[in-house]
């Protein structure tokens, strides 16, 4: 038990194991190591920080028909919902014009 309780207390304090919130992944550009379908989510890696996660992915709607989804190798987050990415392709019109509207 004291081990236990020591490994936590050690946990808190050093943030050991902390995920900011979903809305830090927006803007990050991930590597697609399942590819999304329509009607399935696909799972992409992202690096925020010195540390790498794995995450549920589906398009973003305004994206989907540019670029056939199987060819999507690296994509942003556009939006996170529910934990799962929303994503585009980096060169895709749509993420263009979502960058151009958050440099305002």
């Amino acid at each position: 038990g004291t081990a236990v309780s020591a490994t936590f207390t050690y946990l808190r304090r050093t943030d050991s194991g902390y995920r900011d919130s979903d809305d830090s992944f927006i803007g990050l550009t991930a590597r697609v190591i399942v590819p999304l379908g329509s009607g399935r989510p696909g799972k992409v890696l992202v690096q925020r920080g010195n540390r790498t996660f794995d995450l549920l992915a589906q398009p973003y709607d305004r994206a989907a028909g540019a670029t056939p989804m199987p060819d999507w190798k690296e994509v942003i987050i556009v939006e996170m919902t529910r934990g799962t990415a929303v994503v585009a392709p980096v060169d895709d019109p749509a993420v263009r014009e979502l960058a151009s509207v958050n440099q305002l």
